[in-house]
């Protein structure tokens, strides 16, 4: 088994997860490298984040094992292709955590220049062109955040009114 590296959009994923399966539904991080494990030895993860992200996130993705990269833009697509690309001789297998479809093109030239590409993402928020041009689909592991409530009591004169209503 050759080497692998791992690039994550992580707003993409973020937005994907919360989307398709509800506000409590988190992609699972830690997870993803765990599967991108699976692909060869992980030489590399990155995880691609919005320049406003509060550093306290930044440092969860640190300790969990990826370098963080600024998007230095309004999204990551641009830095995402970037990024897809500098991999170029680094491993053997790319792994591109997004669902985007903006990212197609690079994954047929990485492809074309011998790498094997591995598509990890919510399933239904992945491009169809982008599964078609990889060698490997994984489902993007996902948790669930208990949401809190908020519970206003109401006072006794406040319910009986409501009662009587």
């Amino acid at each position: 088994m050759g080497r692998s590296l791992l690039v994550l959009d992580s707003p993409n994923q973020t937005k994907s997860a919360r989307d398709s399966y509800g506000a409590g539904a988190r992609p699972d991080y830690r997870g993803l490298l765990g599967l991108a494990a699976d692909f060869g030895s992980l030489v590399r993860a990155e995880a691609l984040v919005n320049d406003g992200l509060p550093k306290h996130v930044a440092e969860k993705f640190q300790h969990a094992g990826y370098q963080v990269v600024y998007s230095h833009a309004q999204d990551c697509d641009d830095r995402m292709v970037a990024r897809a690309v500098a991999a170029y001789g680094a491993a053997d297998t790319i792994i591109l955590a997004t669902g985007d479809h903006m990212i197609v093109d690079v994954a047929k030239l990485l492809k074309a220049a011998g790498h094997k590409i591995v598509v990890a993402a919510v399933p239904r928020s992945v491009s169809d062109a982008l599964i078609k041009v990889a060698d490997a689909f994984a489902e993007m592991p996902i948790r669930y955040e208990l949401q809190r409530l908020r519970v206003r009591s109401l006072c006794g004169s406040h319910v009986a009114d409501r009662e009587a209503a």
